[in-house]
């Protein structure tokens, strides 16, 4: 009877144990993500206040070799994005240097939520704790 005690609960574990290191990375899933199709921006709220009009009519189009552009009236604007976790979340970073209003979207963004449709970010900033979101739609 202990015998048997004892190797329902070592299953168990097992099985737990199986399951933990099965997790999936995240930071590789949004790269699948990103690079398929054209994304608008559809929120950026930066500090509490809603700036979504400032990238009215931008497309922008994620590299599978991790640069990223974003076009408006014919004009394109590169940058550069990656993936990866930091802190246990994942992250997706966005640099399009000093190009205004593009330099606004430079942070490393936490994934809050993504699918074939839509990417919801968040980033919390170091100086004063303030928060900021930004959502890519599909167009």
């Amino acid at each position: 009877m202990k015998f048997q005690k004892l190797n329902i609960v070592s299953l168990i574990v097992l099985v737990l144990i199986l399951f933990s290191s099965c997790k999936k990375d995240d930071s590789s899933n949004i790269t699948d993500i990103v690079v398929n199709g054209n994304w608008k921006i559809s929120l950026f709220q930066e500090d509490g206040s809603i700036k979504t009009s400032n990238y009215s009519g931008y497309s922008f189009i994620f590299n599978s070799n991790n640069t990223i552009s974003a076009t408006k009236n014919s004009q394109s604007t590169n940058g550069s994005w990656s993936s990866g976790n930091d802190d246990s979340k994942s992250k997706l970073v966005i640099n399009f240097g000093s190009v205004s209003p593009l330099d606004e979207l430079n942070e490393d963004w936490e994934i809050l939520e993504k699918s074939s449709s839509i990417i919801k970010l968040k980033h919390i900033s170091g100086g004063d704790g303030s928060i900021d979101y930004l959502n890519f739609e599909k167009n």
